[in-house]
């Protein structure tokens, strides 16, 4: 990637790169993906649900069963998937919209 960017793909080129792919905005996208995940990651309900998911995972080792089938027929796998999808869905409710007070 190149870290200089010429100003007529930053004219042309939305804040996403959609469209454009000349990855002006790769680092930004990288650094908001990160902190998307660490806010979906530090959410208690996850952090709860995961620990149900490690325990399954612990159990299974002394199984006969292979640990990821184990884990699949269970629900707690499911219950992670949806606090990891709640969690993101409350992150984004609390986020400023463009335009509102608070963006920075």
């Amino acid at each position: 990637m190149d870290p200089e960017v010429a100003d007529e793909c930053l004219e042309d080129c939305p804040d996403d790169c959609a469209g454009c792919d000349c990855g002006c905005h790769l680092l930004e996208t990288a650094r908001a993906g990160v902190t998307r995940l660490r806010g979906i990651v530090n959410d208690d309900e996850v952090r709860a649900r995961a620990g149900d998911v490690r325990e399954d995972l612990r159990r299974t080792r002394t199984d006969s069963a292979p640990a990821l089938l184990s884990v699949l027929e269970g629900n707690n796998l499911t219950r992670l998937l949806d606090a990891v999808l709640a969690a993101d869905r409350h992150r984004a409710e609390r986020e400023p919209h463009e335009g509102e007070p608070g963006e920075g």
